[in-house]
């Protein structure tokens, strides 16, 4: 025994050491068993360690990296699994903030989109009335032509007095098609004061407009969405023009606004009109933008919700029904905000 250990034994002891079964009779007596196994197990634990070969361990970044794909593909088999079915021939589901396709079907496939057209002519109308330094509060009188338009309609009169602010919520909340040719009318003769077509001026606005964002796929004839001419778009293109309007604070108030009350004047006599939005997603905690529908186009819905500080743009083009575009929006959201 070393001299750490001869230290614990009573001087009346004799030093020399015993054999091992005297250790183990002299021991019990003394009350030393116990303190002798915790000193024998604890340089025990410590030669073992000393001694111990060490294993190469595997790299924690490799295994990390597994287990994130391995996580990947199980969310990515779920997410599948639990799609909503949807019945809209085009359809897709964008989000954040630059605009990341998270899912859709036939997305880059060209499609009548019918009053989806008027998300590009109230974006036009707003940023003309900017360039030109025109106020909202400006008067327009609303021309036989633009009165006449068939299909949605605000209710217009010809000889209707009514502020740019009143036909712009004429346009995006009732569809209005009459008070879609009353403002291309009125910016086209902005843009062209000469032209003998102001409609055909602001048409024109609304192309180039495509090309300046990169909308390859959408070709505008006219500023309301009717099937007189076509208007063609994709599933793909809707939501990146629906992501670049989102962004102009007077459009959003306007397309997230469920009625609207205004006066019209006009030498016949005034009356008092309200329109309601169209759009029922509004009550749902949506917050824009269009429904659209002809019998060639099909029901078509473009909207914009916020989930955890984000936006999430949903289009459906040509549904099933016109009812379906209210559920299966609703469902793709859902399902969007959980898995993405």
């Amino acid at each position: 025994m070393d001299e750490q250990d001869s230290g614990l034994l009573p001087r009346s002891i004799s030093p020399s050491p015993p054999n091992s079964r005297q250790r183990s009779s002299i021991l019990p007596d003394l009350n030393l068993q116990q303190p002798m196994r915790k000193t024998f197990s604890t340089r025990f634990s410590i030669k073992v360690r000393r001694n111990k070969t060490k294993q190469p361990r595997p790299s924690k970044n490799l295994s990390m990296i597994a287990e994130s794909h391995q996580t990947q593909d199980d969310i990515r088999t779920e997410r599948i699994q639990h799609r909503p079915r949807i019945t809209a021939q085009s359809w897709v589901v964008m989000g954040g903030k630059k605009g990341k396709i998270l899912d859709g079907k036939d997305v880059d496939n060209p499609r009548e989109i019918a009053s989806l057209t008027k998300i590009m002519t109230c974006f036009v109308v707003l940023n003309e009335l900017n360039s030109h330094k025109k106020d909202l509060d400006e008067k327009i009188i609303v021309s036989k032509n633009a009165a006449s338009m068939q299909g949605t309609s605000a209710l217009l009169a010809a000889g209707d007095e009514a502020t740019i602010r009143d036909l712009l919520h004429g346009l995006m909340l009732p569809s209005g098609n009459d008070a879609a040719v009353a403002l291309a009318e009125f910016v086209g003769n902005l843009l062209s004061p000469s032209s003998l077509d102001p409609v055909g001026a602001f048409v024109t606005k609304m192309n180039e407009t495509c090309k300046l964002y990169k909308l390859t796929s959408t070709c505008f004839s006219n500023p309301h969405g009717m099937s007189t001419s076509i208007n063609l778009s994709t599933a793909k293109n809707i939501s990146t023009l629906a992501s670049i309007v989102c962004t102009n604070e007077q459009f959003m108030r306007i397309v997230n606004t469920q009625s609207y009350r205004c006066v019209l004047r006009n030498t016949k006599g005034n009356r008092e009109i309200e329109w309601n939005n169209t759009n029922k997603l509004l009550k749902l905690g949506f917050s824009g933008v269009k429904t659209g529908f002809t019998p060639n186009a099909g029901p078509c819905l473009c909207s914009i919700a916020e989930k955890r500080k984000r936006k999430i743009i949903i289009v459906l083009l040509n549904s099933a029904t016109p009812g379906s575009r209210w559920s299966e929006s609703t469902n793709l959201l859902k399902w969007a905000s959980k898995y993405f």
